[in-house]
């Protein structure tokens, strides 16, 4: 298999992986944000299922191109898994946060979706950034001979 062929592969694989990760992290997330105003009658009223999974398809978006960009970008060493699943966690936390904090001063634009998404993309990149700093990796001998 070609070099080219192989990265676009393992780009694919990132982007459905930080997909599937980051739309299961919306989808529990949105439960969080919404069920102690509306319990159970969340997911049993008219469009209450269709608001879970729009957040749940929005943090998927987010965290499918992000994954790819930190895996590539500066988390080369470190396991995917790790990347999607901090990546993942990030954007959950940081559009939560966003939702909580700035949800109320941005709350009319994009469908009062503005401060989750902002949120999510800045939790995705604060976990790159936590991750780069705090997870170290061992170079190999010939690496470190090349230096």
């Amino acid at each position: 298999m070609s070099t080219l062929r192989r990265a676009v592969t393992a780009t694919a694989a990132l982007v459905a992986g930080g997909f599937l990760v980051g739309a299961l992290a919306g989808a529990v997330a949105s439960l969080i944000l919404y069920f102690p105003a509306n319990g159970w009658s969340l997911l049993t009223r008219s469009g209450g299922g269709m608001l879970v999974l729009r957040n749940a398809l929005i943090a998927g978006a987010i965290t499918g191109v992000a994954t790819p960009l930190l895996a590539w970008v500066g988390l080369r060493r470190i396991a995917i898994g790790r990347v999607m699943t901090f990546g993942a966690l990030g954007a959950a936390v940081g559009a939560l946060s966003a939702a909580l904090t700035l949800g109320p001063i941005f709350p009319t634009y994009l469908g009062g979706l503005t401060s989750p998404i902002l949120g999510a993309a800045t939790g995705a990149a604060v976990a790159g950034v936590l991750l780069r700093f705090t997870i170290r990796t061992r170079r190999s001998v010939s690496t470190e001979q090349a230096v």
